[in-house]
């Protein structure tokens, strides 16, 4: 799957506290990453409940029924685009689903979920997090 472009599909308070901070290796969101394919595919990252609370999943299609606040593209942004234009692979570090590695040949990115109740966050970074 050759990745074309990368979009945030955010609210508006995300957008707000993103501006100026575009190009930082790690970003939080309280909705969804898509990545958009060659081949017209999509696919949409976010936290999920299954197989717990506050994982990270991906899917075909948008979890959210909400009209999408704010979409911004940051294919062009640090974190992304070293894989823009590269065949990029999804692997979940265990079956528990606590990290989700998007990954080309000279480069990944590691997608986790925090949260509590009432508040999931999706966190976006080049590195893990400290144990």
């Amino acid at each position: 799957m050759k990745l074309t472009h990368v979009f945030y599909e955010i609210y508006e308070l995300d957008y707000q506290a993103l501006l100026g901070h575009e190009d930082d290796l790690f970003h939080a969101l309280d909705r969804e990453v898509r990545l958009d394919f060659d081949d017209a595919n999509s696919i949409w990252i976010s936290w999920s409940s299954e197989p717990r609370q506050f994982c990270i999943g991906y899917w075909e299609k948008s979890q959210f029924k909400k009209p999408i606040p704010v979409i911004l593209n940051m294919s062009q942004a640090k974190l992304w685009h070293p894989l823009i234009g590269n065949n990029i692979e999804l692997e979940y570090n265990s079956s528990e689903r606590d990290f989700l590695k998007i990954y080309g040949v000279n480069y990944s990115l590691w997608c986790w979920a925090e949260g509590s109740e009432g508040s999931d966050v999706l966190h976006i970074s080049n590195s893990l997090p400290e144990p």
